[in-house]
């Protein structure tokens, strides 16, 4: 019988990852839906594992993207 080894990763480096793409992603209405999912997902790890500390929207102008919808984010 084959012994199961857990993995773990960095809450940190995840929420870090996932700030760059909400923010770096183009601009088609898929990546939207992909945003709107990271986010989802993003949010999950960080409540699950105490370390949600909120968001904020990124400004569009600052940031270099031109269609500032409410996936925008980065978490805190």
């Amino acid at each position: 019988m084959s012994r199961s080894t857990r993995k773990t990763i960095d809450v940190a480096d995840l929420r870090n990852y996932v700030n760059s793409m909400l923010k770096d992603s183009n601009n088609e209405p898929e990546s939207a839906a992909g945003r709107a999912a990271l986010a989802t997902l993003l949010e999950r790890v960080l409540m699950n594992t105490g370390n949600y500390r909120g968001f904020a929207y990124l400004p569009p102008l600052n940031e270099g993207f031109t269609n500032a919808d409410d996936t925008r984010r980065k978490y805190l």
